[in-house]
């Protein structure tokens, strides 16, 4: 499977991951553990696809982590993880 269809196929994936963290861990000030977190679930993720050869996962972790930092401050800046918090 080429990468570019791996990780179109992987954005709607690391959103449900980063929204999942942020509801378990919703400590303020643990914004490096949380990305932690979601890097090493999206790895195991990645590595349970048999769709997705193990030679390219670095590579997707490369282009994911980029993403994931996209995607934080897209939700941190609209407010969603206040939203997520307050249970609304």
């Amino acid at each position: 499977m080429p990468i570019l269809l791996i990780i179109l196929q992987l954005a709607p994936l690391l959103i449900a991951i980063i929204q999942a963290v942020e509801q378990a861990i919703s400590a303020h000030g643990k914004g490096k553990e949380k990305l932690a977190v979601v890097k090493v679930i999206t790895e195991k993720a990645l590595l349970a696809d048999p769709n997705v050869p193990d030679a390219i996962i670095p590579e997707v972790m490369v282009v994911a982590e980029s993403i994931t930092n996209e995607i934080v401050a897209a939700l941190n800046e609209s407010g969603t993880f206040t939203t997520i918090k307050k249970g609304c």
